[in-house]
């Protein structure tokens, strides 16, 4: 920086851009009569180069730092949020944080009911609470709800997982509320009662069945007029 250029009291590690646009408007004021303090457009920045380099160099500073300062402005253009924007996703990791350390087999229940998020596959937000200490608890027809659900847990001030039917491929919401609403309360005895109570289709069963559903308790003797479901 030149002996006499005027000092950028904003470190060039950009938060926000506000950060950015404080950078500019000292840095050189044609380029705010230019609009480039703005940023109402995507990729607008690169055209303001030379005249934000050019100014920067008029007000004294060295030719290596205008470019340099332009450079970080010019990246972080196609990525940088407000500082309210940045507060909002940093409060939300925050929380997430805590929610994760403290309660994770909350935390697993509730991000995978959450899905789909594009984030994280289910098997992977299972694998990670498992490593974490939490009980997970698999697919059980006389149990399970469509979502997953918190249950008692031999761990003191802990819960087991119970792994929902929204977990079972291709299974919906109704089928899985037809299979809660058949049982009420009492457990099915074997495949044909599912069938007979529920009234759920063949296929359901299936799927259920692939999915390894049926406690270990169920009898899983023929049933007759299923097929002709």
């Amino acid at each position: 920086m030149g002996k006499n250029a005027p000092s950028l009291d904003t470190p060039l590690v950009l938060i926000g851009q506000e950060g950015r646009r404080r950078v500019v408007l000292a840095a050189d004021q044609a380029a705010r009569r230019a609009g480039l303090a703005t940023f109402k457009f995507t990729g607008g920045v690169s055209a303001f180069g030379e005249k934000l380099v050019r100014g920067m160099m008029e007000r004294g500073y060295d030719e290596e730092f205008a470019r340099k300062t332009f450079s970080q402005l010019e990246g972080f253009g196609s990525y940088g949020f407000p500082e309210s924007h940045a507060a909002s996703f940093a409060l939300v990791a925050y929380a997430s944080s805590w929610l994760k350390c403290w309660h994770p087999d909350v935390f697993c229940a509730a991000l995978i009911n959450a899905q789909p998020m594009g984030f994280y596959e289910p098997a992977q937000i299972v694998r990670d609470a498992i490593e974490h200490g939490v009980e997970i608890r698999p697919v059980d027809i006389n149990t399970s709800r469509y979502d997953c659900t918190l249950e008692p847990a031999a761990a003191e001030g802990r819960f087991a997982v119970r792994l929902g039917f929204r977990l079972v491929l291709g299974m919906k919401d109704a089928e899985a509320a037809a299979l809660v609403s058949g049982r009420a309360g009492v457990p099915f005895e074997d495949v044909e009662d599912v069938w007979r109570r529920s009234g759920v289709h063949v296929s359901t069963l299936v799927r259920l069945a692939e999915a390894d559903a049926s406690p270990s308790r169920m009898a899983c003797r023929p049933y007759s007029r299923a097929g002709s479901r």
